[in-house]
């Protein structure tokens, strides 16, 4: 699930590392299983240079060369990628980040531009009901594509599971295999 994020694809200013990327997409290409690219752009899990990077045009050339060197090197053999992943908050604003607000649809173009054929999904979790993430989610990706249509080809539900850390107390009587 890792080896495609940021900190391990570019962990330092200038130098890309696919050596755990190379191999998952390599493995999955020779079985025949289809690949989704997680993920270009995400809050979490970048190297704190990209924290420090100035606003601006520097700032758009470090996003727009990162997503067309990843995506880019796998063009056609990822189905789809998580482009953007997790940009709301629960209230159905966008995240504070070095990333989002007016780097989203900048992503989108360029995620575009490096794999055209890619599905490219925004993934966001807590959304599968009716909150004020989802209609903020739904905003943002109706926004998007009323001015440039086509941008954003789908809306990725995830989930973050945790049975084992936290199970339900009815589920004492099961054995756990660790």
């Amino acid at each position: 699930e890792n080896s495609m994020k940021w900190d391990a694809t570019k962990p330092s200013r200038g130098q890309f590392r696919f050596t755990q990327s190379d191999a998952f997409v390599e493995w999955a290409v020779s079985h025949n299983k289809l690949i989704r690219g997680h993920t270009l752009v995400w809050h979490s899990l970048f190297p704190s240079w990209v924290s420090s990077v100035c606003i601006g045009t520097r700032q758009t050339e470090i996003v727009e060369n990162h997503i067309a060197t990843v995506a880019g090197r796998y063009r056609s053999k990822v189905y789809s990628w998580d482009v953007v992943n997790e940009g709301l908050r629960e209230a159905g604003t966008l995240r504070p980040s070095v990333f989002y607000n007016a780097f989203i649809t900048l992503a989108f173009q360029a995620a575009r531009k490096a794999d055209p054929g890619a599905v490219l999904y925004i993934n966001d979790y807590n959304i599968e009901a009716d909150n004020a993430k989802l209609r903020g989610l739904v905003d943002v990706v109706s926004r998007m594509n009323k001015a440039n249509p086509g941008t954003v080809d789908a809306i990725g539900v995830q989930s973050h599971l945790a049975v084992r850390s936290h199970p339900p107390s009815s589920w004492n009587s099961f054995r756990w295999n660790t």
